[in-house]
């Protein structure tokens, strides 16, 4: 990877959520990984840490994927377990992203948002819009940079709209509009600088490696 994206993780605190949807590319997921990560399974998003040999730091959300036998061995191999109740107002996924934010993640890729029903789909999705996980970059993953192809939703702050007026102002006579630069919109060249309110954009990218 560039040298400047290992600076930007290293200072980043990462965690790794695995949700309770497919994950196509395991293989690519385990070189995914990195020592410091913090993972959290999402209820039955610790099957998914389970087939890739590992154990995560704590399993949320309210079990009802997971069976005893399950949840017996995530505890025996030192996985945390934290229950909430089946009528809770969040969802697990919710649980897990809440939770990694709280323990000062501010770089939180998601694994296995993908699949299974629409509407849990496109409820995963909606999480990006989350108050609580303002100024925190959030990542959806469905397929690994390792890939041919590379899909993921992303979350960032908006820069505020400017007024219509401004907008629509006409330069005064002699006056030149100044021309940025385009910036072009890959996975590592994201404004990640704050909004001065909470605005977000959902950005779909699917970009060849």
């Amino acid at each position: 990877s560039h040298p400047l994206r290992r600076v930007f993780l290293f200072v980043m605190k990462r965690a790794i959520i695995f949700a309770n949807g497919e994950l196509p590319e395991p293989a690519a997921v385990r070189g995914l990984i990195q020592p410091d990560d913090l993972l959290i399974a999402a209820d039955g998003g610790a099957r998914h840490c389970r087939a890739l040999g590992l154990t995560p730091h704590l399993v949320i959300g309210d079990f009802d994927s997971l069976d005893a036998a399950e949840l017996g061995a995530l505890e025996q191999a030192g996985a945390t377990l934290r229950q909430h109740p089946r009528d809770k107002d969040e969802t697990d996924l919710e649980l897990a992203l809440l939770e990694a934010a709280a323990r000062g993640a501010s770089y939180l890729v998601v694994l296995g948002a993908f699949g299974g029903r629409l509407d849990m789909t496109l409820a995963n999705i909606q999480l990006l819009l989350h108050p609580k996980l303002a100024g925190v970059r959030v990542e959806l993953r469905h397929r690994q940079p390792a890939a041919a192809g590379r899909r993921c939703v992303r979350h960032r702050h908006a820069r505020p709209a400017l007024p219509a007026a401004r907008r629509g102002a006409r330069l005064r006579p002699g006056a030149r509009r100044e021309q940025r630069p385009h910036r072009a919109a890959g996975p590592h060249h994201a404004d990640q600088r704050p909004a001065a309110h909470h605005s977000f954009r959902t950005t779909l990218v699917n970009s060849e490696a």
